[in-house]
């Protein structure tokens, strides 16, 4: 699942909406299966939003930050924990200016 942030707009419209509609919001909002809802700027969480979230398991983190902001600083931690990596052993040749990549197992003479 993916990581909610809810900023400025998201709670001023969930601020607007009138009380039932709010409850299919909500439902539509946490139906979708996540591991955590964000606030940013420091906003006031609405109470009927922290209910929600109890309801469904579903923690809210609140940050200072600006919603760009938390961004800018989540997505490297999140690249380097989730990006797929690979190890192997390698030497590399400049040949006529075109460079080359030999790979195989440590000590067999690449």
């Amino acid at each position: 699942g993916r990581l909610q942030v809810l900023g400025e707009t998201e709670l001023s419209y969930i601020s607007s909406v009138d009380s039932d509609e709010l409850e299919s919001v909500l439902d539509r909002l946490f139906e979708i299966q996540m591991p955590g809802v964000v606030v940013t700027k420091g906003l006031d969480v609405p109470d009927r939003l922290v209910e929600a979230a109890v309801e469904h398991g579903v923690p809210i983190i609140r940050t200072t930050l600006k919603t760009g902001d938390f961004y800018r600083r989540l997505q490297p931690y999140l690249e380097g924990r989730f990006a797929p990596t690979t190890t192997m052993h390698g030497s590399m040749a400049d040949v006529y200016g075109v460079g080359l990549l030999f790979v195989g197992r440590s000590g067999i003479g690449k």
